[in-house]
């Protein structure tokens, strides 16, 4: 099947249901501060779980777009917040780790999800930190229809002790009050 036959209910239905998993199965990494890759790891075995009949592949970091880097251009204000050197001659992209993805391999034509994720603290709900700015942009980015990835849905996890901020964001954008 298509990644467009898969409604968005069951989609995040099926998201939602690898989240919960890893809240309660692996809690202790949350709870113990691990680094962000083991976290996301584990969400990946989850995923992998919840979407073993889709025929996808879920992949951590995966930095490919065919056989070159994945990579997402920012804008010269991106790279002002960001404080990254510009130059007038800038060209060069930004090569891009998403943390988890789920598509088909050697393609972008079954782009399903993208999710970028971090570890924070309670009472950070609807902030956007300097950290992750870049994942929001990362998020818009493989979401668009302006570059190459077209990735369905995007999601930014903000792994926090007793649950997860989930933002989704399609189209190139943040879902609002998804």
């Amino acid at each position: 099947m298509r990644r467009d036959d898969y409604t968005e209910d069951e989609i995040k239905a099926n998201f939602q249901e690898a989240l919960d998993t890893l809240y309660v199965e692996d809690s202790d990494l949350i709870d113990r501060d691990v680094n962000e890759r083991s976290i996301t790891h584990r969400l990946a075995i989850h995923l992998e779980r919840a979407f073993h009949d889709w025929e996808f592949h879920v992949d951590c970091e995966y930095n490919r777009n065919g056989n070159n880097p994945k990579y997402i251009i920012l804008s010269q204000e991106d790279r002002r917040i960001l404080n990254e050197d510009i130059s007038c001659t800038d060209t060069e992209a930004k090569t891009a780790y998403p943390d988890i993805i789920i598509h088909r391999r050697r393609n972008n034509d079954q782009n399903l999800l993208i999710i970028e994720a971090k570890k924070g603290s309670e009472g950070m709900d609807d902030q956007w930190n300097q950290n992750e700015f870049l994942d929001r942009r990362k998020l818009e980015a493989f979401t668009s229809d302006r570059q190459d990835y077209c990735y369905r849905w995007g999601v930014f996890i903000r792994f926090q002790p007793d649950r997860a901020v989930v933002k989704w964001f399609r189209y190139g954008s943040e879902e609002e009050g998804a």
